[in-house]
């Protein structure tokens, strides 16, 4: 597809993402499913001003969050939130991992993603992240994300990304003790509480 023809095919994209907001989606459907499909958004021409617009495979978040004209100028969660609105669950999935690519590309660290020598993520915390991490180490546990089976957050602890922590009251002892043997149980934390001694 040249990027003149992809043009059309992006405006109507475009148009029908303004448009869902006055309307029920319908036309959304429909134009975000041949955007995809024909891969318009990777490179297309900028309405008015005919500047070539490109994105990589991996920039469809991006697309989708710059505003008209750039992109969609939609929360990718709130599009995803509109076509599972509209019972299109084929579609909300392709474009869900569409919009959360597998974490782990190859490549050299640039100024913008390091400092010092460590590769810095913004959402490192946040459930994108997690899904991510899932979607590359375990496809079954970021499909149960996905399909709100279970939390990002348990999937991350039972994937081994995040350690499972318990509060216990730093005021009183005996209460933090108590916590402790309600945890653990009482042979364990006595084990335990003589090694720290030592």
């Amino acid at each position: 597809m040249t990027p003149e023809e992809a043009t059309d095919t992006v405006r109507a994209a475009i148009n029908s993402v303004s448009n869902s907001r006055d309307s029920d989606g319908r036309h959304l459907i429909r134009y975000i499913g041949k955007l995809i499909e024909t891969g318009a958004w990777r490179r297309y021409l900028e309405a008015g001003t005919g500047r070539l617009v490109t994105y990589a495979a991996d920039e469809s978040a991006k697309f989708a969050r710059n505003p008209p004209g750039l992109g969609l100028g939609i929360d990718p969660d709130k599009l995803v939130a509109i076509i599972r609105a509209h019972r299109d669950q084929a579609l909300a999935d392709l474009v869900q991992d569409l919009l959360t690519p597998a974490l782990g590309t190859v490549g050299r660290p640039s100024l913008e993603n390091v400092r010092n020598t460590n590769i810095v993520s913004d959402r490192q915390d946040d459930a994108t992240y997690v899904v991510g991490r899932l979607k590359r180490d375990d496809p079954n546990l970021a499909g149960q994300v996905r399909d709100g089976v279970i939390s990002a957050h348990a999937a991350a602890i039972q994937a081994g990304i995040r350690h499972p922590y318990k509060s216990i009251r730093a005021d009183n002892v005996d209460l933090a003790m108590r916590s402790l043997v309600r945890i653990y149980g009482e042979p364990a934390a006595v084990v335990a509480l003589s090694r720290v001694s030592k």
